[in-house]
């Protein structure tokens, strides 16, 4: 996958998320140990493993430095 300077993925159909960027977007998103308590169904009936799962779904926001 080709990226642009920000480290966000080329191509598609972009949005002003991507294009006016404020943060780097990444498809891998993990769970952290121990689980964050929640009301989610599947984190509390699965534990660690479920909350891996519901990473998997979302991803991950890293937000860059302002620019002067």
């Amino acid at each position: 996958m080709a990226l642009d300077a920000n480290g966000n993925p080329l191509g598609g159909i972009r949005n002003p998320y991507v294009d006016v960027a404020i943060a780097k977007y990444s498809p891998v998103n993990t769970a952290v140990e121990p689980v964050i308590a929640t009301r989610a169904r599947t984190w509390r009936a699965n534990g660690l493993q479920g909350a891996q799962i519901m990473c998997r779904l979302s991803a991950w926001q890293e937000p860059m430095s302002p620019r002067s």
